[in-house]
C-alpha cells in the first residue's frame, strides 16, 4: 500500500531530518522513498555542491559529466543550489578547465538567473598538506560563469587568488580573505568603481594585509564604501617551512601548548621585529575608505601589537560595536593600550552601545589566573566607560580564557574556575557564600561602572583545556 500522509508533514519530517543533519548524504534516500519525500528531499540534496576530485580518482572527468546531465535534464534541481564547494586538489586543478565543468557552471548560472537567493562559495585545500601551496593565478577562473550570482566568499589558505575573482562577483557582499594572499594581476572589463562589488562585510588578517597593495585593492578589486562590519586579524602568522612552495602556519594555541610544554616554537616570519608590518597602515586604509557606514569592528591582536595609536575612532560616527580578542601575558597590563583606542570615541556624541573583549591568559598547569587580572588597572578602563556611556545604553562584556596542559582543567562556560570545584570536592570549608560570583567580582573592579544604571557588566572566566 503507497504511503499517504498529509504533505506538509511529510515536509516537517524532512526539514527536521535537516535541520538535525545538515550535511547528512542520506537526503539522496530519502528522495527515493517516494513521490512525497521526493522534492523536499531533493531541496537539501543540492543544497550544496561540492567539487571535490582527488588525485587517484580516474573517473574525474565521468563525474563531472554525469553531474552536467543531471542539472542539465532538471533545471529544477539547479536552482536548489545555494553553495559550491572547492576543496582543491592541486593534481587535479585541471578538472576546472574541462568543457564539461565550463558548461556545467554555464548551465547553473542559466538555472539561477531571477532567483532571490544568491550563491556562497567556499573555496580551500582538500588536505592539510597543501595549504598555501595551491596558486590561484595559475586555476582556471573558478566563478567566470557565475561570479554575478555570488553574495559570500571565502577563500581559505589560496596563495595568489587573482583580483578577478572578487571584482567578478559584483553582487558580492560578505568576503573572506583573511587566510590568504592576493595577486595584483591585470583586471580587464571593470570601467568604474561603481561597477565594484559593495562588500558589507569583510574580513581580512595579517597574511592578507602583509602582502597586497591594498590601495590597488580598493581602487580595482571591490568598493567599501557601504561595509558596516570590519573583522582585521592583525596576530602575525608564525610560519614554518613545508617544501620550496609551500608555507604552514601553527594556530596561537598550538604554539603556546608548545611554550607551555618548554617545546621550542617554530620562528616567527620575518615581520616579527617590525611594528609597521603588522598591517596597521593597511587597517588605517580600510577604515578611511569605510568609515562613514562602518558600525561594527572586531580586532584581534597579539601582546606585542599596541592599538592605542591604530586610528582616531571618532571619525567612525556610526560604530556602535567594538570587539577586541588578544592573549595576557603575566604582568602585562592592557588597559591603557586599549582604552586609548576607545578614548578616542568622543563622549557623549557616539552611538557605541556595545563593547567586547575575549582575553586568553595562558597560564601553567594549576595556576590561578585570577592574581593576574586583579592586578590590571581597571581603574582606567572604569573611567573610559563612564566617560563613553554618558548615560547612554553601554554593554561590556569581558570573557577570559585560562589555559593548562592538565588534565584537571576542563571547560566552564558558568563563571568559575575549575580549580574551585576541585577544591570543594576534596572538601574544602570555605563559606559557600565567597564561591566565585561573576557578576560582583567585575562591579568590584568597576565601581563607578557599576553605580551607572545605563552600563550592564558581563564577565566570564572560562577553563580551556589543550589535550
Amino acid at each position: 500500500m503507497p504511503l499517504s500522509l498529509p504533505q506538509q508533514v511529510v515536509d516537517n519530517v524532512v526539514d527536521h531530518l535537516h535541520a538535525s543533519d545538515p550535511g547528512s548524504p542520506l537526503f539522496h534516500s530519502i528522495a527515493l522513498v517516494s513521490r512525497q519525500f521526493r522534492e523536499r528531499a531533493q531541496v537539501y540534496s543540492f543544497k550544496a555542491l561540492s567539487f571535490l576530485f582527488l588525485e587517484n580518482d580516474g573517473f574525474c572527468v565521468t563525474k563531472l559529466r554525469d553531474r552536467r546531465q543531471i542539472l542539465e535534464c532538471n533545471p529544477k534541481l539547479a536552482r536548489y543550489v545555494r553553495r559550491l564547494l572547492f576543496p582543491l586538489v592541486q593534481e587535479t586543478l585541471w578538472v576546472f578547465d574541462h568543457q564539461d565543468f565550463i558548461a556545467l557552471m554555464e548551465t547553473l548560472a542559466d538555472a539561477l538567473d531571477g532567483n532571490d537567493d544568491m550563491l556562497q562559495v567556499d573555496i580551500r585545500p582538500y588536505s592539510p598538506e597543501s595549504v598555501g601551496g595551491i596558486p590561484g593565478n595559475t586555476m582556471p577562473d573558478l566563478l567566470l560563469s557565475v561570479g554575478w550570482l555570488v553574495d559570500e566568499l571565502t577563500i581559505t589558505f589560496i596563495k595568489n587568488v587573482p583580483c578577478r575573482w572578487i571584482a567578478d562577483c559584483i553582487n558580492l557582499v560578505k568576503l573572506d580573505i583573511s587566510d590568504s594572499t592576493i595577486f595584483k594581476d591585470q583586471l580587464e572589463g571593470t570601467s568604474s568603481k561603481s561597477e565594484l562589488p559593495k562588500i558589507d562585510e569583510l574580513e581580512v588578517g595579517q597574511r592578507c594585509l602583509n602582502v597586497y597593495d591594498i590601495s590597488y585593492m580598493l581602487d580595482s578589486a571591490f568598493d567599501l564604501s557601504c561595509l558596516t562590519r570590519l573583522h582585521c586579524d592583525l596576530t602575525p602568522p608564525v610560519i614554518f617551512p613545508m617544501g620550496d612552495d609551500l608555507f604552514g602556519e601553527i594556530t596561537l594555541r598550538d604554539s603556546a601548548k608548545m611554550l607551555l610544554a618548554g617545546i621550542e616554537t617554530p620562528s616567527q616570519t620575518e615581520h616579527e621585529h617590525k611594528p609597521e608590518s603588522y598591517g596597521s597602515d593597511k587597517v588605517r586604509a580600510i577604515l578611511r575608505a569605510c568609515a562613514d557606514s562602518l558600525e561594527d569592528i572586531t580586532l584581534s591582536a597579539n601582546d606585542s601589537i599596541e592599538i592605542g595609536d591604530l586610528y582616531d575612532l571618532s571619525t567612525i560616527p556610526n560604530l556602535d560595536s567594538f570587539s577586541l580578542a588578544r592573549p595576557i601575558l603575566p604582568g602585562d597590563d592592557i588597559w591603557e593600550d586599549i582604552c586609548a583606542l576607545l578614548k578616542t570615541i568622543p563622549s557623549g556624541k557616539n552611538k557605541i552601545d556595545y563593547i567586547s573583549f575575549l582575553f586568553t591568559h595562558w597560564t601553567v598547569d594549576g595556576e590561578d589566573p585570577m592574581p593576574g587580572l586583579e592586578a590590571l588597572r581597571w581603574d582606567i578602563l572604569d573611567s573610559t566607560l563612564v566617560n563613553l556611556a554618558c548615560g547612554r545604553t553601554l554593554e561590556l562584556l569581558i570573557q577570559v580564557e585560562y589555559a593548562g596542559l592538565g588534565d584537571g582543567d576542563a571547560e566552564d562556560s558558568e563563571g568559575g574556575s575549575e580549580h574551585d570545584s576541585e577544591a570543594d570536592a576534596e572538601g574544602s570549608e570555605e563559606d559557600p557564600e565567597e564561591e566565585f560570583d561573576p557578576e560582583k567580582w567585575i562591579a568590584m573592579r568597576l565601581p563607578l561602572a557599576a553605580k551607572e544604571p545605563c552600563i550592564i557588566l558581563e564577565f566570564e572566566l572560562i577553563a580551556i583545556t589543550f589535550l
